[in-house]
This record gives structure tokens, sequence and C-alpha cells, in this order.
């Protein structure tokens, strides 16, 4: 038995962490490997509402219950662009760019296209059935930062934003992981992976040629509970074809 063929077309992704070892993909993400404590970033409901607020989330991507909890999972979408968002121009050296009067002087829409401003900045936020927000996922100088409330931690809230949010910026690094983050990153990439087998892609990316068996086996053994799974197909009656990690048999 194969486990499935390719169910769906491959296309190829900017960032692909089903084509990573965990290892690789927390390096990509986290080049200075920076650590931070899980008291980091904690944050309660109260606090997190009180400037992360639902009215400004306007789009709903997701609706989910998990424990006994109805979430709402929600988009904001800035334009960037609009001129009444100010960019202060500055020089080469960072320094700001003042007219005759002293008055610092303001980007142009041409300018801000000159400077690689992007026309959208999206950020993502989590919301219980109050319209309290229990997640969110806010750009913090360029990086992640992710912030589940002490309130709906162990729910699973951090995954599943976590996925969803590094579907608009897959290249956006972490400023640090706290130990709680490299765990829903670990999920992360598990589920990535989990995906790729379920559909059959790895088959057809060893067929195609794009993937050595060896280089699957690789991915796989990097993920949580890969070699406990294994042995239990094992126990099962099942084996692994040699040259394919993706295909098995029944004795």
């Amino acid at each position: 038995m194969r486990i499935h063929e390719a169910t769906h077309e491959y296309i190829r992704k900017a960032v692909d962490p089903a084509l990573m070892t965990f290892d690789e993909y927390e390096r990509f993400l986290n080049p200075k490997q920076k650590q931070h404590p899980d008291s980091a970033y904690q944050s309660t409901r109260e606090k997190l509402s009180s400037y992360i607020r639902y009215a400004d989330y306007k789009t709903l991507l997701n609706r989910k219950k998990l424990g006994p909890h109805w979430f709402e999972f929600r988009l904001r979408t800035e334009h960037l662009w609009d001129e009444k968002l100010k960019y202060t121009k500055t020089d080469a050296q960072g320094e700001i760019i003042r007219g005759p009067n002293g008055d610092a002087l303001y980007m142009s829409l041409e300018d801000k296209r000159a400077a690689g401003i992007p026309q959208y900045e999206f950020t993502l936020a989590v919301f219980d059935e109050e319209k309290q927000t229990a997640a969110s996922a806010q750009n913090e100088w360029d990086c992640w930062l992710f912030v589940t409330v002490e309130e709906y931690k162990g729910l699973g809230l951090g995954p599943i934003l976590g996925r969803m949010a590094r579907e608009y910026y897959p290249e956006r690094p972490s400023g640090g992981f706290t130990p709680s983050g490299g765990h829903n990153l670990q999920k992360i990439h598990d589920h990535a992976v989990r995906a790729y087998l379920g559909s059959g892609m790895y088959s057809w990316l060893v067929r195609d040629g794009q993937l050595t068996p060896g280089r699957v086996r690789e991915i796989l053994g990097s993920i949580q509970k890969w070699q406990a799974w294994r042995e239990q197909l094992k126990r099962d009656g099942w084996v692994f074809d040699r040259d394919n990690p993706t295909r098995m048999r029944n004795n």
C-alpha cells in the first residue's frame, strides 16, 4: 500500500517547511538562535483586548471550537499607501529630512513605492465568544510576535494562528523563541510534513526527481512522534519500502 498518490497539484512555495527538517526550518526563521523565557510575552485577556480590538479585524478567516470555547480567527488589513498614514523621509544615514522651516518631510506615494513599502500589512488575532482577544500575531520590527493570553493557553490556539499567519508572510523571521513558541513551531512543521505525507506529495516529488528517498527520510525523521508512529504501523503489520519511505505494504 502506498500512502496515497498525490491528491493535489504541487505548487512551489517561497518558503516550504515541508521540504525542510525541523532544525533547518527553525534556523531559517531564527538565524541568530535567540531564546526568551516564557515570561517574556505573558499577557491576559484584559490586557491584550485593550489594544487588539475586535472592531479592527474585519475579515473572518475561520471559526473553531477548542475545548469548551468558540474562537474567531480574524484578519486586519492596513493600507500602508493611504495618504493618512505618514512615513517620515530619512536620508542614507537614517536621519530625518526636514524642510526649510525645520518640519519633518513625509513620503509621497512614489517615495513609499521606491522604498519597498508594501501596499498592505496583514495582522491576525483570535477572539472569544465575548469578542475579547485570545491571541494575536503582530509585526514587531519586521518579526512575528505571537501571544496567547494566559486564560486560553493549552487549547492549541498558537499553532493554528502560527500556520495561518505564515501563509501571509512565510519568510518573516522570529525575534527569538520562548520554550512554548518553539514547541508551537514544531507543531507547525509537523502539520506541514504530515500534509505532504498524507496527500502523497512526497511520493510525487521523489518520482519527479525533485527529492531523493533519503532526503524524505531525513525530513520525516525530524517531526515529533514520527518514530512512535512508524513503530505502531510496524506492529500493525506494515513495513516500509527500502527505497521510498512513503511507500508501505502489508505483510
